[in-house]
């Protein structure tokens, strides 16, 4: 059986997903929420790519195919890659936990 999600997981999917958006929203808006979660999403990027600088762009990829521009689903992007679907779950979850950190949700 897989590991049990924190209560905050589906909301942090959510707002990875709105990144391509808040990312247009911050040339015109100050709306203190959306910079929150904007400079979330743009700190976890900015993790990834320092924690994992062999492989930052692949797993960088699955969040973008799978969240900011929705077109595949986890097993779909880690064809794309080319990993094994468990790896591209890995990489997922530890960007969501990253922005949910950055968020400073328990």
């Amino acid at each position: 059986m897989g590991r049990q999600k924190e209560p905050w997981w589906s909301y942090v999917k959510s707002i990875i997903g709105q990144y391509p958006e808040l990312q247009r929203e911050m040339t015109s808006t100050d709306e203190m929420k959306n910079i929150q979660k904007y400079e979330a999403i743009s700190n976890a990027i900015n993790k990834i790519s320092n924690i994992h600088p062999d492989d930052y762009q692949q797993r960088l990829k699955v969040i973008e195919l799978v969240y900011f521009k929705k077109t595949h689903n986890i097993e779909g992007a880690s064809m794309i890659i080319p990993c094994h679907l468990n790896t591209a779950g890995r990489w997922q979850g530890e960007f969501i936990r990253i922005v949910a950190d950055e968020l400073q949700l328990p």
